[in-house]
């Protein structure tokens, strides 16, 4: 066997988690060579002896050196040498970090034998063990030990499972372009699990010792995810050009690493404009920050918790936590870009009227004159470019600390609030930062009921309800059923449209729909190396758009029902055989065409859809609303409960009335800090800004008035009489009773008798039991509410379209 052959021999062995074997190999190997070829060999041997474990690389690297000329002598020096320099406690130390680093090898190959891409359910669980495993070495002596244990497993993890679902997508048949987009879109899965544990644990990190070892082990892990990334072959391509082509899907994570992260993260992409902007521009932040982070006799220290990157805008911002004395626990705002065709004069005024404290950016020369000759800009602008980088960080160290000592100053804390950082929140924006995510598990235990369970269910909610986002969140269920979610409306991830451009293609083509046409979608938007044979959860987001389609279509070219209508109704059913599809849409029925041979229909259920639910401080309504207020503005218990009894958790109305509450308090002027809104400052803008000419003027709420306008309109109700019926009774009920918004049940028929409707309205108890699992009423035995207070006021508000 060659050498090169024996080499990839030994990377597989690692790859797979295995110590002894390789080492047996790779030792007979370096046994066998002639000094001459060893010298040759020597960086490729090196490079496998880097991937042991402790014990075992230090006999390879003794055997090494014995063999290429270092004296045994001079080694056992210099390992005596480690060891007397080492504190007293430093060996059970040793033996803890290779007690986490085995354990964690252990769980890693587990995870790429039985769990491989089960990012959401098992992979967030096993490594948030393991790192709070790692977190007490990372603030002891071995902290150096245990980084470069995280980096080296998760970069050999990445590395194999990567390449084993490359290989399985080839197997397969999958185009190229598809692979692609799975690995890529893996890649940001994977990468947003250190992050979450790191964002979920920096709140309650104010010590050194915990805000060092809490960045040290994200900057390790995505440091060596994405250097196991960059090694990759895929086909005709490598992951380091597959990261220059995709930034927006992994750059972000920059904000929150170390400097020697970032520039070794960077070393590796291709050269080009990333590359240098990264280089000229986010590296001397990432030194700034790292400066301030390592500040003797300090007890503040700018953790990063906020950062987002725009390639379109070639930028990176960054949101780290500004000092305790601030009251509210305000984010300072930096700001990186990487080139200098991209920044404007407007986007300086954008940032000094936002108050961010730092941009860094090169700069063209009419710009550049304009920073010059401005004491307002001079104040926040540092020019890059021809600069050298430990200049630029020294700068922006300066005036990033001029910024926190006026921050820790009482003169500063009389200033008022004056910008609205709840419009910062990404409502319109597909593909939201991940910053801004929730994990939904209200909706994942909505769906374990069902794990076992074939068929089909139908999850209506109101608009906006969150429904897309979660279920495009989801990658598998717990009990490992795997999930592909598709989308008829805005594409929320690659490869989020396959199925609906799928359907309209042979509409429009007017050719027979593939026999396999549902199966392969569900192959070609799986993870990579799943199984065709596991059991799987196809999810179809904005099903009225694909079913609207299927029967317009049908009835305006009969032939298109038996190329294409009936074909695709028949699959959906053949395949919830054996497996789950979920429908997720506004309302129900949208589904009822073409019923003389509707085979689906009879297998439809639907369940209800939960909104945000808030049930704990931590819950998943507390979590949205610090994400909107970004801890600029402290709020209590007491404000999160009236506010969640106004929006009931939904969360594109949650984020407009807190658009409304920050503009109130800019109008009175509030503080900027030192402040904690409670129940009576919600019930005072409740009073002052929710009523009902106060919601028909406020232009954060413009969406939900005209999509209740238009669906009180009497041409929505000839297309769509249950949508109509609904957005009458919320209505009604909320013109009945603006307080409580609700009215007896008793009183029920008489509401559905009063509605404008040109002909028959849906029956009342199914219109009820519906409506409340879409969300837009609830009831009692007694009562029946509006389930969204703000809907309530809204539809109240406007004045619908009639004939």
């Amino acid at each position: 066997m060659s050498i090169y052959e024996t080499l990839g021999r030994i990377d597989a062995e690692l790859a797979l988690g295995h110590g002894e074997e390789p080492q047996r190999a790779l030792t007979d190997l370096i046994r066998n060579m002639s000094r001459p070829v060893l010298e040759e060999w020597r960086v490729d041997l090196q490079a496998r002896i880097d991937r042991f474990q402790r014990k075992r690389h230090l006999e390879l690297q003794q055997l090494l050196d014995e063999r290429t000329g270092v004296q045994p002598a001079n080694y056992a020096e210099r390992t005596d040498a480690m060891v007397r320099e080492r504190p007293a406690v430093a060996e059970d130390l040793y033996s803890e970090v290779d007690a986490a680093d085995s354990d964690f090898n252990d769980a890693l190959r587990t995870l790429g034998e039985k769990h491989i891409f089960q990012w959401a359910t098992s992979y967030t669980q096993s490594l948030s063990h393991h790192f709070n495993c790692y977190l007490p070495l990372l603030q002891s002596e071995l902290a150096g030990e245990a980084a470069h244990s995280i980096q080296r497993q998760l970069e050999e993890h990445t590395r194999a499972i990567f390449t084993q679902g490359y290989k399985y997508g080839q197997e397969q048949g999958l185009t190229q372009e598809i692979l692609t987009q799975k690995s890529i879109g893996g890649l940001a899965s994977l990468l947003d699990l250190p992050l979450e544990y790191y964002l979920q644990r920096a709140n309650y990190s104010h010590a050194r010792e915990e805000t060092v070892s809490l960045r040290s082990l994200l900057s390790a892990g995505s440091r060596g995810i994405l250097r196991g990334y960059t090694s990759l072959r895929l086909g005709d391509m490598d992951g380091a050009t597959l990261l220059g082509r995709f930034p927006n899907r992994w750059a972000y994570q920059l904000a929150f690493l170390s400097a020697d992260a970032i520039e070794d993260i960077v070393t590796q992409l291709p050269d080009g404009s990333l590359k240098a902007g990264l280089e000229t521009a986010a590296l001397p932040l990432a030194d700034c920050l790292d400066s301030l982070m390592s500040r003797p006799r300090e007890t503040y220290f700018p953790l990063p918790l906020f950062g987002q990157f725009s390639w379109e805008h070639r930028r990176l911002d960054i949101g780290v936590r500004s000092p305790s004395a601030w009251g509210s626990d305000r984010l300072i705002y930096a700001r990186a870009h990487l080139a200098e065709a991209f920044v404007s004069e407007r986007d300086l005024d954008e940032a000094a009227a936002r108050r961010l404290a730092l941009v860094l950016a090169p700069l063209k020369p009419d710009v550049a004159h304009r920073v010059r000759s401005s004491d307002q800009f001079g104040r926040i602008v540092i020019e890059v470019g021809d600069a050298d980088r430990s200049e630029v960080a020294e700068r922006a160290t300066e005036l990033l600390a001029r910024r926190i000592y006026k921050l820790r100053s009482k003169i500063e804390g009389a200033r008022s609030i004056t910008y609205n950082v709840a419009r910062d929140f990404p409502l319109h924006i597909p593909g939201k930062s991940p910053f801004y995510h929730v994990r939904r598990t209200s909706v994942r235990d909505v769906l374990a009921r069902f794990d076992r369970k074939n068929g089909v269910r139908l999850w209506c909610s109101v608009r906006r309800s969150g429904k897309t986002t979660a279920c495009f969140d989801l990658d598998a269920t717990p009990g490992g059923s795997v999930i592909v979610s598709q989308t008829c409306g805005t594409e929320q991830t690659t490869n989020g449209r396959v199925f609906y451009d799928g359907v309209r293609r042979a509409i429009e083509s007017r050719t027979q729909l593939r026999a396999t046409f549902v199966n392969s979608v569900v192959r070609d938007c799986a993870p990579l190396s799943v199984d065709p044979a596991n059991r799987t959860v196809l999810v179809i987001d904005e099903y009225e758009t694909l079913f609207g389609h299927l029967g317009s279509a049908a009835e305006s070219e009969p032939a298109i029902r038996y190329t294409v209508a009936q074909p695709l109704l028949n699959q959906m059913v053949e395949f919830a055989r054996d497996n789950l599809l979920v429908l997720l849409g506004q309302q129900p029925g949208a589904h009822f065409i073409l019923m003389d041979q509707n085979q689906l229909a009879p297998y439809v259920k639907q369940d209800p859809f939960p909104l945000f639910e808030h049930h704990l401080k931590t819950g998943e309504f507390s979590q949205l609303v610090d994400k909107v207020l970004r801890d600029q503005i402290s709020v209590d218990t007491g404000f999160v409960d009236a506010l969640h009894t106004e929006t009931a958790g939904h969360p594109f109305l949650t984020v407009n009335v807190l658009c409304g509450l920050v503009d109130w308090l800019i109008e009175q002027k509030r503080p900027a800090r030192g402040i904690t809104l409670d129940d009576g400052d919600f019930a005072q803008f409740r009073a002052e800004k929710l009523g009902l000419e106060q919601v028909s003027l406020g232009r954060d709420y413009d969406f939900f008035r005209e999509t209740a306008k238009a669906a009180m309109a009497e041409t929505s109700y000839r297309h769509n009489p249950w949508l109509y019926t609904a957005y009458w009774l919320v209505r009604q009920i909320a013109q009945a009773d603006s307080e409580r918004f609700a009215i007896p049940r008793d009183d029920l028929p008489d509401v559905m008798k009063k509605i404008p409707a040109p002909g028959v309205l849906p029956e009342m108890s199914e219109m009820l039991r519906t409506a409340t699992q879409a969300n837009f009423l609830s009831y009692t035995d007694t009562a029946v509410f509006v389930k969204v207070r703000t809907l309530g006021r809204l539809a109240a508000s406007v004045r619908p379209a009639l004939a």
